[in-house]
């Protein structure tokens, strides 16, 4: 189990890595090694891929890739790649999501940790940054080891919230100070990186954080207080940094397009609109946007996305799993008195809106299968799980 726990770990590590091809293809870059090795490692015990308790989850999960395979299997034509790439990697998110829902479940105590790989992972970026090893800028936005400059702001945003939760939860005083020094530079590198979208959720999941938390009338207005000093400085020194500034003022000073999304929207819903029941799949959409631009682009909305692969059947398999995540995050959120996933889960969601390929990476499923295993635990008779004390102490 140890060597498993580590082999996780490895891999939430090299997540954000999924676009650095050290080896030359994008077949065997780190990440899908790793994801890979983990996979092996995990085959010694049925219990890793065990459907109990869920079953619901996988199942939607699985029919809408089934759905989504046959549709762009129909719709194919020849010199189509978008649709076996991405029926590849949703097929294998399908697996990890089994397989991290599963290894929580089994190993609640590894919530903590796995959410300090991820903080390591930022020191690390950070550290390469620093030192410009596998830095880029392109249009003066941050790029790290070829991660989109998008993705990664997003992935910086999800490192601060979780630096914020120790932050604000944790009973260790002594480790909240590497956090609460190391969090301002997080968001310095996540202004870099010029993503609006990053920027506007971090305000978003503050917000949520706060409305959802349960905590005395005195410790809200601490907090509050606290996170509207933060937020203001935040945005003093984002409005410093020209590329961030430019982009928020490149959309009042011509015509609005949210950086030319409206215009691939626009396209998407001619397509949806031609085949709202079961869409297009992923050859359909690329041969019909094939006639709008020279290099095919994801919607930049995952909203957009479901409609355009799979119709509203599709999108309406979607929420229902969305919906399951959330009642799961919920019940953390009863049991453990923290309202940590929910604000990560209205961040995501809302990032849906105008993310391009979230949908079939490991960041997405990572979560989505943390929050499904703990809640599975936590949905539990308390004579069943482990206490609430137990819970606090992994923070």
């Amino acid at each position: 189990m140890k060597i498993r726990d580590f082999l996780l770990k490895l891999l939430i590590f090299f997540i954000p890595l999924q676009s650095w091809e050290p080896f030359g293809s994008p077949y065997f870059n780190v990440t899908f090694l790793c994801f890979f090795i983990y996979f092996l490692s995990s085959l010694g015990n049925p219990r890793n891929f065990s459907l109990k308790n869920i079953s619901i989850p996988v199942l939607l999960l699985f029919l809408w890739w089934s759905l989504f395979t046959w549709i762009s299997m129909e719709n194919n034509f020849k010199g189509s790649m978008l649709a076996y790439s991405t029926v590849r990697q949703i097929f294998m998110q399908l697996f990890f999501f089994i397989l991290i829902s599963n290894h929580l479940k089994q190993s609640p105590h590894l919530e903590s940790p796995l959410l300090k790989t991820f903080i390591f992972n930022l020191f690390f970026l950070s550290l390469s940054f620093l030192v410009g090893f596998e830095t880029t800028y392109v249009a003066g936005r941050l790029k790290l080891f070829g991660m989109n400059a998008n993705a990664l702001g997003f992935w910086y945003l999800l490192g601060i919230f979780i630096s914020l939760r120790f932050i604000i939860e944790s009973e260790q005083s002594d480790k909240k100070l590497l956090y609460l020094i190391s969090t301002p530079f997080f968001i310095f590198i996540m202004i870099l990186t010029g993503s609006r979208s990053a920027f506007i959720l971090f305000f978003i999941g503050s917000a949520s954080y706060l409305m959802f938390t349960k905590r005395s009338f005195k410790q809200k207005v601490l907090l509050i207080f606290g996170g509207l000093v933060i937020l203001l400085i935040v945005g003093l020194i984002a409005y410093q940094v020209p590329i961030l500034r430019e982009r928020f003022l490149e959309e009042t000073d011509s015509e609005f397009t949210l950086g030319g999304r409206l215009y691939i929207w626009e396209a998407t819903i001619g397509l949806i609109e031609q085949k709202p029941i079961l869409g297009a799949g992923a050859s359909g959409y690329e041969y019909y946007m094939g006639d709008f631009m020279t290099r095919v682009h994801a919607p930049h909305n995952i909203y957009l996305l479901l409609l355009a692969y799979t119709g509203f059947v599709g999108l309406a398999i979607f929420l229902m799993l969305m919906f399951f995540i959330w009642k799961k995050a919920l019940v953390i959120k009863k049991f453990t008195e923290s309202p940590f996933y929910l604000a990560i889960l209205t961040t995501i969601f809302s990032f849906f809106f105008v993310a391009g390929g979230l949908l079939s990476t490991f960041t997405l499923w990572f979560y989505f299968g943390m929050i499904n295993g703990l809640g599975i635990l936590a949905s539990k008779p308390r004579e069943e799980t482990y206490d609430k004390p137990r819970i606090k102490n992994y923070i």
